[in-house]
């Protein structure tokens, strides 16, 4: 997996910034204290769960919003401070813009035929994906239709 894009407003010293990656190779480069530790720390906080503390919120910012789209993903964690307290908003992970409009372009496709074993895979998996129910029982033209809608 390789990250494509970052968001991250209210974390230390960025503020609404967004840095995109290469898809290759990406170096980050900078003077002392330019945010290139403070980068990798909102990495961290959304994929080893590294905790955030009073010091990681920006000078007089209550809240801070860190967002990370990876492939077809985009996962996001929000917390705010309240006097000494923080407190964090449930973890997020929602499919990219392109990724459903993606999607809604093969599943409404002539080509797609609901009898190939990669259609039937393909409409399962997207489906347990987006928390709908999948059973060893159930009907694929339901499915690709609850999909659809």
């Amino acid at each position: 997996m390789k990250i494509s894009k970052m968001e991250i407003d209210g974390f230390r010293c960025f503020n609404h910034f967004e840095i995109s990656f290469e898809d290759d190779l990406t170096i980050i480069v900078g003077e002392n204290d330019a945010g290139k530790t403070s980068l990798l720390d909102c990495i961290k906080v959304l994929t080893h769960n590294k905790p955030v503390e009073r010091d990681d919120f920006s000078y007089g910012k209550n809240e801070l919003k860190i967002s990370i789209t990876i492939e077809d993903y985009v996962f996001e964690k929000e917390y705010k401070l309240e006097g000494d307290e923080i407190s964090e908003n449930i973890f997020i992970a929602k499919p990219t813009i392109e990724y459903i409009q993606h999607l809604k372009e093969l599943l409404h496709s002539e080509d797609f035929d609901l009898e190939q074993e990669d259609s039937i895979n393909l409409i399962k998996n997207t489906a347990k994906t987006f928390g709908l129910t999948v059973r060893t029982t159930s009907r694929i033209d339901n499915l690709h239709q609850n999909l659809l809608e």
